[in-house]
């Protein structure tokens, strides 16, 4: 039933995504604008003249315009349709990289985010880069979701496959850092999962380092995984800005230099991206997490719940079965059914709460002598002390007087 329900949930969602901006290119294909010249300039490299060069993501997409009206004409409308397709494709690989992170819950609050941004609907009919970067930026937090979620379920072991892959996603995301500073982002997400990796590997790490393990069997560390990505991601950003050298004649140093003064227009528009992506990612991306933490803490609290339960459930039946014991060895010893709280006792053994007859062993010391009773019997009579006793208070004055004897004092 659950399964049911998450597939509708992912159909209808898939549908909205795809629908909305149909729709969207529809109504504004006839509203298409070329504010910043990447149409005209692909133009230009159609007629085998060299673009102008802004950045290294302008180039790059240029190509791509110029690659595209190659095939199918000069027709702004076409480009409005493949920014359509560009869009819908990397929410399908956004939303699906951020499940493999963050769970499903993160996934439709970020893709929702994104799904109703009124700067990417927007980005549909303005001809820029956005979102020929943006499918490049999802399709790296694929990559990396599918690298989390391997770690998690088998490992990630040494072998040349399992390097080449986080060599080829470190270079890859060289090469989005170098086109455009949002790729940066990605360093966020490539720390989070290592840390992930790190949990997840922590005890087969720890077997690792006390078993002799071949070498195909052992753990990469999750050292070498961020070592391994770091390099690649060095090696991606020094050969796009080698490559740049080729058309411009810079050196590499005047070339770095080039690159790092793109970023004096930041907070505007920067690197032919503006800000305003920048900050509808972060909040997708922010909220995204939020769900994994709150998630995490539920899952956390539940399980010690259903620990602290399954412990009240085990005293409850020990107890239980400790009186049904002692039940059973009441009757079949014939004691009263008054509980004492007590250990039941005999002359011979006695029963313990557990219900064990623990028998007694026989005294080795003497015991004491038995008790005789004794009566007490004296010669003296006690009658004679009393008649004594009378004596004794009539002497109260040296005459006896009676009661109606008056005297005469002078």
């Amino acid at each position: 039933m659950e399964t049911k329900k998450q597939k509708l949930m992912l159909t209808i969602w898939l549908v909205l995504v795809v629908v909305s901006r149909i729709l969207f290119f529809l109504i504004a294909q006839d509203t298409a604008v070329d504010t910043y010249a990447y149409y005209e300039n692909a133009l230009v490299k159609g007629g085998a003249k060299a673009p102008v060069l802004t950045s290294g993501l302008a180039y790059a997409y240029t190509e791509c315009l110029a690659d595209l009206l190659f095939f199918v004409g000069n027709n702004m409308t076409v480009v409005i349709g493949f920014q359509t397709i560009l869009q819908i494709a990397w929410l399908v690989l956004f939303f699906f990289g951020v499940n493999l992170l963050w769970g499903s819950c993160a996934s439709y609050v970020s893709g929702t985010v994104l799904l109703i941004s009124p700067y990417l609907f927007n980005s549909i009919r303005v001809i820029e880069p956005v979102n020929y970067f943006m499918l490049h930026l999802a399709v790296l937090l694929f990559l990396y979701g599918v690298f989390c979620t391997q770690t998690a379920k088998k490992g990630w072991y040494r072998s040349n496959s399992g390097e080449l892959y986080l060599m080829l996603i470190g270079f890859y995301m060289g090469v989005v850092c170098t086109w455009n500073y949002i790729g940066f982002l990605l360093i966020s997400v490539m720390i989070y999962v290592l840390i992930r990796n790190r949990k997840a590997l922590g005890e087969k790490l720890w077997m690792q380092k006390n078993l002799e393990l071949e070498e195909k069997e052992q753990i990469m560390p999750v050292k070498t995984q961020g070592l391994v990505l770091f390099a690649g991601m060095l090696v991606g950003m020094f050969a796009t800005l080698m490559k740049y050298t080729g058309f411009s004649g810079w050196t590499v140093w005047e070339q770095l230099f080039w690159w790092q003064d793109q970023f004096a227009a930041w907070p505007g528009r920067c690197q032919d991206i503006s800000a305003m992506m920048l900050i509808w990612l972060i909040i997708a991306l922010s909220l995204g997490f939020a769900c994994r933490f709150y998630a995490d803490r539920h899952n956390l609290k539940t399980k010690e719940k259903e620990e602290y339960e399954e412990i009240l459930q085990k005293e409850a039946e020990e107890k239980q079965k400790g009186e049904s014991i002692n039940h059973k060895v009441t009757k079949k010893s014939d004691l009263p059914p008054i509980d004492t709280g007590d250990d039941e006792m005999s002359d011979e053994f006695f029963i313990a709460k557990d219900g064990r007859e623990i028998k007694y062993i026989e005294n080795p010391l003497p015991g004491p002598k038995k008790h005789v009773k004794r009566d007490l019997d004296f010669d003296f009579d006690f009658d004679d002390i009393e008649e004594v006793a009378v004596e004794e208070q009539k002497d109260d004055f040296d005459y006896q007087i009676d009661d109606d004897t008056d005297f005469d004092i002078n």
